[in-house]
């Protein structure tokens, strides 16, 4: 951490905000890491609290640091982007080349109605909606729903259980 100097002709918060950056970017500060307190930090850098206030609304701005009121600064935790077009099959697939895990776990299993022709003539029976939620690395990450006839229904989508047989799923009662 370095001092601020008047004479550098830079804004003392704009000196504070570039330095706290560099230790973030040089994993002296870690993501979810807490910062010191603000006063702490006006203390250290030889400046006022609101110089301190105002590099850190900077770089919660750029999305470097977040605030959680009653906790204080904390490193912020670097979005995970994922683009449709990067040449994975899936977002699984997309996530696992980056060491990344992506898991489902399923919020509800209902039974559509069987009055109306089915969708997917050459597998007559029950159809079934799974709704879930995906999981990036045990964080939510989108929510989803996906309509197939029962009897190609898997019985699990979280890896909890094991796999059961397509043609009889353990939920009989769709």
């Amino acid at each position: 951490m370095s001092q601020v100097s008047k004479q550098s002709g830079a804004a003392l918060y704009r000196q504070v905000a570039e330095d706290l950056l560099a230790r973030i970017q040089r994993a002296e500060l870690r993501p979810g890491e807490r910062l010191a307190p603000e006063a702490q930090l006006a203390t250290q850098y030889g400046v006022n609290w609101l110089t301190i206030r105002r590099a850190l609304e900077d770089l919660t701005r750029a999305g470097k640091v977040r605030t959680e009121h009653g906790v204080g600064s904390l490193v912020a935790v670097p979005p995970i982007r994922h683009r449709i077009d990067d040449g994975a099959a899936s977002l699984s697939e997309s996530m696992a080349e980056r060491g990344l895990t992506v898991r489902h776990q399923v919020l509800a299993v209902t039974r559509l109605d069987q009055t109306k022709e089915s969708p997917f003539p050459d597998f007559p029976g029950p159809t079934v909606r799974f709704s879930f939620v995906r999981l990036l690395e045990e964080q939510p990450w989108s929510v989803g729903e996906v309509v197939l006839p029962a009897s190609l229904a898997p019985a699990y989508w979280d890896g909890r259980a094991p796999a059961c047989s397509r043609r009889s799923p353990p939920n009989t009662d769709w």
